[in-house]
């Protein structure tokens, strides 16, 4: 089997389904879910100062660059 990081849907929904639970009603939970993170996380990102975006973007893309190479 050829491993892929990325997972598919119907692996997603399988492992997130607890037993009885509807697959349509589970797809939705975590539609919900994603979309809830999108909005709250674009809303943080709005209030961030303009002046303060640089050093945050700077920070985080050094965080990513350690994580890479760890």
């Amino acid at each position: 089997m050829i491993f892929s990081p990325i997972p598919s849907a119907a692996n997603l929904l399988a492992t997130a389904t607890p037993a009885g639970e509807d697959p349509a009603s589970t797809f939705i939970r975590l539609l919900t879910v994603f979309l809830l993170a999108m909005w709250v996380g674009f809303e943080v990102i709005t209030k961030v100062p303009q002046r303060l975006h640089t050093p945050l973007t700077s920070g985080s893309n050094a965080i990513s660059g350690v994580t890479v190479v760890g």
